[in-house]
């Protein structure tokens, strides 16, 4: 099995509930309390986001050794 590791990019200073502040091309990695409080938050999970076209959500699939 694996897990899957969300990041979170922003092209300018911004603020997204939930996931925090970011500095002008700040990248976030999301732990799983902050995915799942995003759920809870939004109803929906947070690789179904709708953001600004300057954030960039990235997930990655990790395989248990490498996690």
């Amino acid at each position: 099995m694996g897990k899957v590791v969300f990041e979170v990019t922003s092209d300018r200073p911004c603020q997204i509930p939930v996931i925090g502040e970011f500095e002008a091309g700040e990248t976030k990695v999301l732990d799983d309390a902050t995915v799942e409080l995003f759920k809870i938050n939004y109803g929906y999970p947070v690789g179904s986001g709708r953001f600004a076209s300057w954030v960039t959500l990235t997930a990655t699939l990790v395989k248990d050794e490498e996690a």
